[in-house]
């Protein structure tokens, strides 16, 4: 079984994202697809599906969204088949919570994505 990947689908009727968010996770993404040599559509998109085997190969340091280009580069590293099955997605605003995360994610996700994929 490959590993699945979500990433983020226009179809239905959903909240639109703010700009600066979208130019910011298609950067991220790029960035990861450069390290990892993969064409992932959403690296950060939260969902991601994997064999228990497989994760107990590794020991992860991160939490939150630092998790999500560690993982990406571990698997990427050891050459697991990925595949990307769609997900639908309403962007949240800052009052749920994105303004909260941002206070407790010190180092900014550009610094996770290189620290994450040169150290896996």
């Amino acid at each position: 079984m490959a590993e699945k990947f979500g990433f983020l689908i226009v179809g239905e009727v959903r909240r639109v994202l703010y700009f600066w968010h979208f130019v910011g996770n298609k950067f991220l993404t790029l960035l990861s697809n450069m390290f990892t040599n993969l064409n992932l559509t959403d690296m950060e998109s939260g969902f991601k599906v994997f064999k228990r085997d497989l994760l107990q190969r590794f020991r992860f340091q991160e939490n939150h969204f630092r998790f999500e280009p560690e993982v990406t580069g571990k698997v990427a590293k050891l050459g697991a088949s990925i595949n990307e099955v769609a997900v639908s997605y309403g962007g949240r605003t800052y009052a749920p919570g994105k303004s909260e995360l941002a206070r407790r994610l010190q180092r900014p996700p550009l610094h996770f994505q290189i620290q994450s994929h040169l150290s896996a």
